[in-house]
């Protein structure tokens, strides 16, 4: 379906979720005003730091209301009253898959590739490094080859040139 601007919509029912591109297919997109939230940390099964699960009042855009609570990292206090854009997708095998979401974390989405590589390679890096002083610990203190240590004593090469010359004449 084509709108009148010339962009191509998506058919009832499967809305992009955020006016940036690459957003998932959604069943349904409203905004969300929190109603309360659960801390949760410093630590816990949600990693380091605060996070907080919110409850809040869902509208709709087809003007239905209901009080949803959403997952973790997705709504916080400080957001506390206002109208924030979310999204509702309902996944397409079985199970319970309706997921909640906060429409602007469709930018991310695009971001987790480069991210993932760019903390891969650092990671490698200190790893690399960690390796190499490990290595350096255990091996012991280097020690610098002299010229003499290189050579028997008595066979320098003006040594061994008079030798040979010794032996050409004989």
């Amino acid at each position: 379906m084509v709108d009148g601007r010339g962009a191509r919509r998506a058919p009832a029912g499967h809305r992009r979720p955020s006016h940036l591109r690459g957003g998932p297919d959604v069943e349904r997109v409203g905004t969300a005003s929190v109603v309360s939230c659960v801390e949760h940390g410093p630590i816990g099964l949600h990693g380091l730091g605060t996070a907080y699960t919110c409850t809040a009042d869902v509208r709709w855009d087809d003007g239905r209301t209901e009080r949803r609570t959403f997952p973790v990292g997705q709504l916080t206090p400080a957001v506390h009253g206002m109208a924030v854009p979310v999204y509702e997708d309902v996944a397409d095998t079985r199970g319970d898959g309706t997921e909640l979401g906060r429409n602007d974390t469709a930018a991310w989405s695009q971001a987790r590739v480069p991210l993932l590589l760019v903390g891969g390679v650092v990671v490698l890096v200190l790893c690399m490094g960690a390796l190499r002083s490990t290595y350096r610990l255990f091996r012991g203190p280097e020690r610098k080859e002299t010229k003499r240590e290189r050579r028997p004593i008595g066979r320098t090469r003006s040594a061994e040139q008079r030798k040979a010359a010794q032996v050409l004449a004989t």
